[in-house]
């Protein structure tokens, strides 16, 4: 048989069954005492790749979007990027409504308060808007994240191909590794 529940303890003298204040026996109200956690303040992350990982766990979607995007600037006063207006980034953040609605995320998730600035990368010859900031604008998220996982998976293969089992198969069967798959 299952154990029966506890029974809940009375109700204090102090306190009525409701959370509305009680009068006690000297007539002072007594309100009850607030038990939720402090409400966490909002900040936003300390570089753009912990912004974009934060925002990718509450709407992943739009988190994509600003890994395709260059950044130029990232403060509490400005975020600047660029986009390839030919990438998806692109043909989200150079829309004003969108950016609008990227603002409001900004705000809602991390209390940002500054400006929201979406510029389009314009090619390497051009004398265009960024044509200054053009040769620093360096990778992607997205491409830094591929190239991280790309040496990941090298030096995988390499730990793979060097293993003391791997070697005493080669050398039992007499072998050789072709190719080295992963799914």
């Amino acid at each position: 048989p299952l154990p029966l529940p506890l029974p809940l303890p009375p109700p204090s003298p102090h306190m009525s069954e409701t959370a509305e204040p009680a009068e006690t026996s000297a007539g002072i109200d007594v309100a009850p005492a607030d038990t939720s956690p402090p409400a966490k303040k909002a900040t936003l992350p300390g570089s753009w790749r912990e912004c974009v990982d934060a925002w990718k766990k509450e709407k992943p979607l739009q988190a994509r979007v600003l890994e395709e995007t260059y950044l130029i600037e990232y403060s509490e006063l400005r975020i600047k990027l660029a986009v390839d207006p030919q990438s998806m980034a692109g043909g989200k953040l150079l829309q004003a409504d969108m950016r609008k609605r990227f603002l409001a995320q900004f705000e809602q998730l991390f209390g940002f308060k500054g400006q929201l600035e979406v510029i389009a990368k314009e090619a390497p010859n051009a004398a265009g808007p960024i044509e200054s900031e053009a040769a620093t604008l360096g990778e992607t998220l997205l491409s830094v994240k591929q190239r991280e996982r790309d040496i990941a998976r090298e030096a995988l293969k390499q730990r793979l191909t060097e293993h003391p089992l791997t070697r005493e198969v080669i050398s039992a069967f007499g072998g050789t590794i072709e190719t080295i798959d992963f799914p």
